[in-house]
């Protein structure tokens, strides 16, 4: 009994389910209108991590490898256009690499994780005082 009482203190202030919606969607969309705000926030076009990593495993896929040959050499300052993910990622990037770009394509490279995500975290049903903790 006295867990339940420590969560309903704990959780106090976000009994309504609106209150805490809203701090969730505060949670989300403050940061990205903030990087929409900005003239050149990230001095990269839209989209470009999905060019990134579609022609890298498309260079893969045609017997190149998936890393610049810079990056194989030794140690290198990171910089735009790095592939930095694993080669085990290629099980992710390869069926993007089959299909042509689209924006359907490109929704999809969104999407997919987002509802996956989301589909975790809707067969956890994590409690509402959590929400905005999970949103952040």
């Amino acid at each position: 009994m006295s867990r339940h009482r420590g969560a309903a203190a704990w959780s106090l202030g976000f009994a309504d389910r609106r209150m805490i919606l809203a701090v969730c969607a505060a949670t989300l969309v403050l940061p990205l209108a903030a990087v929409l705000a900005a003239p050149h926030p990230l001095e990269q076009p839209f989209g470009v991590d999905f060019t990134l990593y579609r022609d890298a495993t498309a260079r893969w896929l045609s017997g190149g490898s998936f890393y610049e040959p810079y990056q194989l050499a030794g140690p290198y300052s990171i910089r735009a256009g790095d592939v930095l993910y694993p080669p085990v990622a290629l099980w992710l990037f390869v069926p993007f690499a089959l299909v042509p770009v689209t924006a359907l394509a490109m929704l999809l490279w969104v999407a997919i994780p987002v509802a996956t995500v989301g589909w975790a975290i809707w067969r956890l049903r994590p409690r509402p005082a959590v929400w905005p903790i999970i949103a952040f």
